[in-house]
């Protein structure tokens, strides 16, 4: 009876460790089965930048050495079931306690390299965040992302005046104000011939107001002030030499056609409206009245006043055109192509005066007498009436 017991248990010992076997086997298939998928990711990976894909081989090669370790502990482990098996037939006792021994080998071994195949699973799964990486790098390195590029773009719209200008090229980080002023204000720009043809005009205020011809340009971070402003005269300079031919019809000076402009650009937002309102300028003009435009006191209260010392009232009755008696002293913005072509081209009508309304975009009025004008705006609530 007692042998048949031992037998018996021989038998279920033998029945434990082949299950054992088998979950031995199956694992260290699943770690073959992984070990082979790092060394694929590894081919595809070296396509990354050589810092990544080392850093990521690295990583690999330690996991790769820890998986050899477990599979080696993993065969010895099952050695030594094997050998502890063949102890069974000697005494009741020593099989017993071989038996357990065993079986806690078989569980520490398999709980090793349980561990080591979620080890490699996990390193596994970190690869795609190493791609992600190296894409996220590229796109830091892209120039017009990166806030450490030596250059910046700067877009000016027409009609700034060169305070705007200034407080743009400052936020793009091209030089300070205070550097960008005191150049514009100070600085020889006589080697353009379009400055040196208005050194001698009196009571202007900016020398460079109407000649930083609005468009892209890309500047160097910290670039030296008159090095910017030369961009834009030379701009200005190449951009509107078909004009040149066009004054003789109107009997002005290019500064003269540039002052116009400005004027226009600032009280005829409306690019369909931009002729009619030139049209009503000319007119005014020629008949000896003042232009009276709104935006030529803007000009003054804003971009003139804050920025000079002592009288600063002086320049009012030389460019406010409720006082001045033709064109201001200089232009008040910056005009582009199309306020300069419709200087030189204004639409063909005999309205003296214009208004508009507070909509969005406005809507342009037309009046041939002050009377037509004054009933209109009192109607529409606008103007003095508002």
């Amino acid at each position: 009876m007692k042998k048949m017991k031992i037998n018996s248990f021989f038998k279920s010992l033998q029945t434990h460790r082949f299950q054992h076997l088998s979950l031995l086997l199956a694992v260290a298939i699943i770690v073959s089965l992984q070990l082979t998928a790092c060394k694929k990711d590894s081919q595809t990976t070296e396509t990354l930048s050589p810092e990544i894909t080392s850093r990521t081989t690295t990583k690999r090669s330690t996991v790769s050495t820890s998986s050899t370790s477990e599979a080696t502990e993993a065969s010895a482990s099952t050695q030594t079931i094997i050998s502890s098996t063949e102890q069974i037939d000697k005494t009741t006792l020593s099989t017993t306690s071989t038996a357990k021994t065993s079986s806690e080998t078989i569980q520490d071994a398999t709980s090793a390299t349980s561990s080591e195949t979620t080890a490699i699973a996990t390193t596994a799964s970190q690869v795609p965040t190493t791609r992600q990486t190296t894409t996220e790098a590229i796109q830091a390195t892209d120039p017009a992302d990166d806030p450490n590029s030596l250059t910046v773009k700067v877009t000016i719209p027409e009609g700034f005046s060169m305070i705007q200008i200034i407080d743009r090229l400052v936020a793009s980080g091209v030089n300070s104000r205070e550097a960008l002023l005191k150049s514009a204000a100070n600085d020889d720009f006589s080697s353009f011939e379009i400055i040196k043809s208005t050194a001698a005009i009196p009571n202007r205020c900016w020398q460079l107001e109407g000649y930083l011809y609005p468009d892209t340009y890309e500047f160097y971070r910290g670039e030296d002030p008159k090095s910017v402003w030369s961009r834009f005269l030379s701009n200005f300079t190449n951009k509107t030499k078909q004009y040149q031919s066009q004054l003789s019809r109107f009997n002005w000076t290019f500064d003269q056609a540039v002052t116009f402009a400005s004027l226009l650009e600032r009280e005829a937002g409306n690019p369909e409206e931009v002729a009619k309102v030139s049209s009503v300028m000319h007119n005014r003009l020629n008949n000896g009245m003042p232009l009276q435009l709104d935006a030529s006191i803007d000009y003054v209260e804003k971009y003139i006043k804050p920025y000079i010392s002592g009288n600063i009232d002086r320049y009012n009755s030389y460019y406010n055109t409720y006082k001045t008696p033709a064109l201001p002293s200089g232009p008040i913005s910056n005009p582009g192509a199309r306020a300069l072509n419709a200087t030189l081209n204004p639409a063909n009508t005999d309205y003296l005066y214009f208004a508009t309304d507070n909509s969005e975009p406005p809507k342009y009025y037309y009046s041939l007498t002050y009377d037509e004008h004054d009933a209109l705006i009192r109607e529409l609530g606008i103007g003095i009436y508002e």
